[in-house]
């Protein structure tokens, strides 16, 4: 099946990502985007929560190098989230060392460090806000990971949020379905307060993927790993070394590649086959539920977030195998 998308001019987008696995692959897809004209990568912004913001920016800087796009600035981030609970003496922080693993990267083992000090100096806030001030009502903002980097940005410059022409996020849930805890995604769960904030100050619809979408739209691991993963590219190399063990230890029946949908959803809107446009905000205080989207089902609200329910997997596959250069790529 050919597939063609029609790009007119670029759309830019600055990519606010957390880099563990799936997000590793939503950056291929968004710099292979980049190298057809279909999108503009501005920037690179670091936020901590699949792993540390040091983790993150290591990861970010190897998948750039690996495809020789070190051009792209990375900003490193938030270390943690808007508010941090004190930690008893007897007790340690809880550390990143989740699905992804400590790293982010699956504690794959590389022969080179990448060079740290190509991270710019300024920090991925700032970066944002004078990126969306420079780009006034013709930036996109792609969150990948927790919201803390671009609600800071939100409440640090009252204009941000009117100088940003569209917010595209995976995280949050619909149906009270979680990942990290029963009621809870691991994104808006990770920090609450700033998934609240950007929610409520976001001033253009916000396009959103729950983890109910991600999971009703898992790929089998067959296709993973004996067709997807198969293609002898730069790409693959390195997504294929770094999601090693984290296939082997996954609990889910299918791959679920989350970050990719939305990024896909950006790259090529006519992917979302069904949207759901509801006024979302998010539960902090329950404690069972702190985390939780919760839909405002009375229509008491104006509507601030399209929901993403229905991915076409056939175009999703397709950009899939644009992002990694596989020869059954027909864009």
């Amino acid at each position: 099946m050919s597939s063609e998308i029609k790009v007119t001019t670029p759309e830019l987008v600055v990519v606010d990502t957390d880099p563990g696995t799936d997000d590793a692959l939503a950056l291929y897809m968004l710099l292979a985007a980049d190298e057809r004209k279909m999108v503009k990568l501005l920037a690179v912004t670091i936020v901590d929560g699949n792993t540390n913001a040091d983790h993150g920016s290591r990861n970010a800087l190897r998948v750039l190098k690996s495809v020789d796009r070190l051009e792209i600035p990375v900003y490193k981030g938030s270390p943690g989230p808007i508010i941090l609970e004190p930690v008893p003496k007897d007790k340690s922080r809880v550390t990143h060392a989740g699905y992804h693993g400590e790293d982010g990267f699956g504690g794959a083992k590389f022969d080179k460090e990448p060079e740290m000090g190509l991270l710019q100096d300024e920090t991925a806030v700032l970066a944002l806000i004078k990126l969306a001030k420079e780009h006034k009502g013709k930036l996109n903002l792609l969150c990948l990971g927790p919201l803390t980097n671009v609600a800071l940005a939100m409440k640090a410059d009252p204009e941000f949020a009117s100088n940003v022409k569209n917010v595209f996020i995976m995280g949050g849930n619909t149906a009270a379905v979680g990942n990290a805890t029963s009621t809870a995604e691991f994104n808006f769960l990770h920090d609450p307060e700033a998934a609240h904030i950007v929610l409520a100050s976001a001033q253009s619809h916000i396009t959103l993927v729950p983890w109910e979408t991600c999971q009703a739209h898992g790929l089998p691991y067959k296709w993973r790993t004996e067709d997807f993963g198969s293609a002898q590219t730069k790409q693959v190399e390195l997504l294929n070394k770094i999601e090693a063990a984290v296939i082997e230890k996954s609990k889910n029946p299918t791959w679920i590649p989350c970050d990719s949908f939305i990024t896909a959803a950006f790259i090529d809107p006519s992917i979302v086959k069904k949207l759901d446009v509801r006024h979302l905000t998010i539960e902090l205080h329950g404690h069972r539920t702190r985390g939780q989207v919760v839909i405002d089902h009375l229509r008491e609200c104006d509507d601030n977030v399209k929901v993403a329910k229905e991915i076409d997997l056939e175009k999703f596959k397709q950009l899939m195998y644009m992002a990694v250069d596989h020869p059954h790529c027909t864009i």
